[in-house]
């Protein structure tokens, strides 16, 4: 299977947006209806909220399947 996870966004991917930095998707110059942004704060995305599957944090915990849970989801829509 090859990787589709192309891009993590950083610092230099932000912009200021109502006061505060937040992840800027713009800057992967391409099409946004064909990205999706996974993150744990809404917050983080605001201008990207379309693209956003909003997931609980991370715990740490092998019961932790939020991510997994939504594989089915990413493999329907790229496969």
């Amino acid at each position: 299977m090859e990787n589709k996870i192309s891009y993590i966004l950083g610092k230099e991917a932000s912009s200021r947006y109502s006061g505060r930095n937040i992840k800027d998707l713009n800057y992967l110059n391409r099409d946004l209806k064909s990205v999706i942004a996974i993150d744990f704060m809404e917050e983080n995305l605001l201008k990207h909220k379309k693209n956003l599957i909003l997931l609980p944090p991370f715990n740490g915990e092998e019961t932790d399947t939020e991510f997994r849970n939504i594989i089915p989801f990413l493999k329907g829509k790229f496969y």
